[in-house]
């Protein structure tokens, strides 16, 4: 199977399917999902190179923000695009945008660290004043879904 943190590597339709059956035949699997429980079960069926604490922090994720299921539609559109950061970073940033108007928050903003963090021990800790100041390229006061991507993206290599 190939690994799925290559940069610039997209997945092959056969490592695609290899992971939908992998997903489907974990013990949790009911309703087109799986339990959290099974995340580290999932990667390390899929011969992930993240540690254990990057693995933990997915589930971790996956409870808080999506009741503790992982989808399967949700999975295959998340190991489709990690070999793009760009692409990976625009995917995250809409799903951070919690209440879907668009825009950041702060409490968006520290459950957003919390997860890459985690993904690149190089990022420094930073406030929410000083990203907004980072991210806010038009300067309006706020940070968009758009200049969320493009500050994820710019500062780290989430997903890989």
């Amino acid at each position: 199977m190939a690994d799925l943190c290559r940069e610039g590597v997209p997945l092959s339709e056969k490592d695609i399917a290899q992971m939908k059956n992998m997903f489907t035949n974990l013990p949790s699997y009911q309703n087109e999902s799986i339990s959290t429980d099974d995340f580290t079960n999932l990667a390390n069926g899929m011969q992930w190179t993240q540690s254990p604490e990057q693995i933990a922090a997915y589930k971790v994720y996956f409870d808080k923000n999506f009741e503790g299921r992982v989808k399967l539609e949700d999975f295959l559109a998340r190991i489709a695009v990690m070999h793009d950061t760009n692409e990976f970073a625009s995917m995250l940033a809409v799903q951070m945008d919690k209440n879907g108007d668009g825009f950041i928050s702060e409490e968006e903003f520290k459950d957003l660290l919390e997860v890459i963090i985690v993904f690149d021990a190089n990022l420094p800790k930073i406030t929410y004043d000083a990203f907004v100041a980072e991210a806010d390229t038009n300067e309006d006061g706020l940070v968009s879904v758009c200049e969320l991507a493009a500050w994820i993206a710019k500062k780290t290599k989430c997903g890989h």
